[in-house]
């Protein structure tokens, strides 16, 4: 079945412009499936991250071309941030789906993972100081720590400091991440000189938000950066 998808698009998205696109751009999507499926019909499932809302948009039938039955939709994008888009086909008898799959094409029977689509402020412009300097990226909980922190509950609290985190399934099956070793802002603080002496000129930190794991990318609070407090 996906070997009877594709579009003229090589990018693997199905769609043209590729990438973040400004807002009040005009994408056109397109998707070719073999003649065989005997398509009844094909929409443009459209996913608004922010509301969680979805649209669904017929497409329409704009041709053959090698024996494929060709589908366009063009629409212009013009609210900002993230969205999502993944294709709904229907025949006589079944209705199946195409979305992402890594970098791949997947082709199911039930909502599969989307495409996503970032749509920018056309207006937004980079900070000068940053365009041409050197970025470094601190993991926070493993990069320095300096003065007395207390641990939260149901972490565990690592003091061999050079140690290799559990990355592990746990008795459970999971992985959670809760293994700490302490970094923390003051930490950072106390080496602006060295990387100050390596040329660094902007600093890029992991999340340091309130989460369960020492990665913190599973933020739970935006609003609590307590990192010189508590180890989580």
């Amino acid at each position: 079945m996906k070997e009877q998808i594709r579009s003229r698009f090589t990018e693997g998205n199905f769609r043209y412009p590729a990438g973040a696109v400004p807002a009040d751009t005009m994408i056109e999507f397109e998707i070719e499936i073999s003649r065989v499926q005997s398509i009844r019909k094909a929409t443009l499932v459209w996913i608004d991250d922010e509301e969680n809302c979805y649209e669904y948009l017929k497409m329409d039938w704009s041709g053959i071309k090698r024996g494929q039955d060709v589908y366009t939709k063009t629409i212009k994008v013009n609210k900002r941030g993230l969205n999502w888009y993944y294709f709904q086909l229907e025949t006589l008898s079944q209705t199946f789906y195409v979305g992402k799959e890594g970098v791949s094409v997947v082709v199911a029977n039930h909502e599969p993972p989307s495409w996503p689509l970032i749509v920018y402020d056309r207006h937004f412009t980079t900070p000068n100081w940053i365009k041409g300097g050197i970025i470094y990226h601190i993991f926070v909980d493993r990069f320095a720590r300096a003065g007395v922190s207390t641990p939260k509950e149901n972490i565990v609290f690592r003091e061999d400091w050079g140690g290799i985190p559990v990355y592990m399934p746990n008795e459970e099956g999971e992985i959670v991440n809760n293994d700490f070793f302490g970094g923390n802002l003051k930490g950072i603080l106390g080496k602006l000189d060295y990387l100050e002496q390596l040329g660094v000129t902007c600093i890029y930190l992991s999340p340091i938000f309130e989460a369960y794991s020492n990665h913190k990318y599973d933020t739970g609070d935006y609003t609590k950066n307590r990192f010189d407090v508590w180890f989580y």
